[in-house]
């Protein structure tokens, strides 16, 4: 989970929220493609070599000599154990390695393989724009975009101001720790990357009289950066993650960040 926390007007009802992140999926093996030569198409199309597979093969030529190799249609069965199409694929690798001057073809096959044998993963980005009312939403409400996401929203009321805190929540089932891996699809698919919440304003306020009451537990590291910024104001406060805003003096954008910048002048 990750947010943001920020302070506008006490006037204000209702804001529109910026939420963007990315999941990755196997990519199907159709939308795959790998740079190779002419010589090594024409080597896997030809009769004589007897490959399997050729009639799914396609080849978009960007020269005389080179070119993009991609299929039309996904190979059947497992690879491990090798089922179906891949029991054929690996039995005509076996024959076809033994012959004379095999080295071509079996390089135009280790082409082939890259699409077929290797996971590729696909980075599939998702916005979601949505006006969210200034009203406690403790428990996640899951976006209609994704069913696995969703968001809170806490808001605190100090004098004329409203304390917001807005925060992505990732709903993916858990993975127990023995099967924590990144060699597993599970786990890269359960995960949200370049996650960012973004809210734009005309009402922003400093967040500074807030943090200056210091009603809550405080530690070392917190007294030194609230030391080196004493002077300056703040407008949000990332949770997990940093925060931005922009422009510096007057903001009408606060959004997270994972590489916050600063100029210090």
């Amino acid at each position: 989970d990750m947010g943001i926390s920020f302070c506008v007007d006490e006037k204000i009802e209702s804001l529109n929220v910026d939420f963007s992140f990315a999941t990755y999926g196997v990519a199907d093996q159709t939308s795959i493609y790998v740079h190779t030569t002419k010589n090594l198409y024409l080597a896997l199309i030809n009769d004589k070599s007897g490959f399997p597979f050729k009639d799914i093969l396609n080849y978009d030529e960007k020269d005389d000599k080179n070119g993009i190799l991609s299929i039309n249609k996904s190979l059947k069965g497992s690879k491990k154990p090798k089922s179906h199409d891949y029991a054929t694929l690996q039995d005509w690798r076996t024959i076809t390695r033994k012959e004379d001057h095999s080295d071509e073809i079996m390089t135009a096959c280790y082409k082939f393989e890259e699409i077929v044998t290797r996971s590729k993963w696909q980075r599939k980005p998702i916005h979601i724009s949505k006006s969210i009312a200034l009203i406690n939403q403790l428990t996640p409400k899951f976006f209609d975009e994704h069913e696995n996401v969703a968001y809170t929203i806490q808001v605190r009321k100090e004098g004329n101001r409203k304390y917001i805190k807005i925060q992505l929540v990732n709903k993916f089932p858990g993975i127990l720790h023995n099967e924590y891996s990144n060699q597993k699809e599970l786990l890269n698919e359960s995960c949200l990357f370049q996650a960012e919440i973004k809210v734009n304003s005309e009402n922003l306020l400093s967040y500074k009289p807030y943090s200056e009451k210091k009603s809550f537990s405080i530690d070392r590291e917190y007294e030194e950066i609230d030391f080196l910024y004493r002077n300056l104001d703040h407008f949000s406060i990332g949770h997990n993650c940093s925060a931005t805003w922009s422009p510096i003096e007057s903001p009408t954008q606060v959004k997270s960040s994972f590489i916050p910048t600063y100029d210090l002048k």
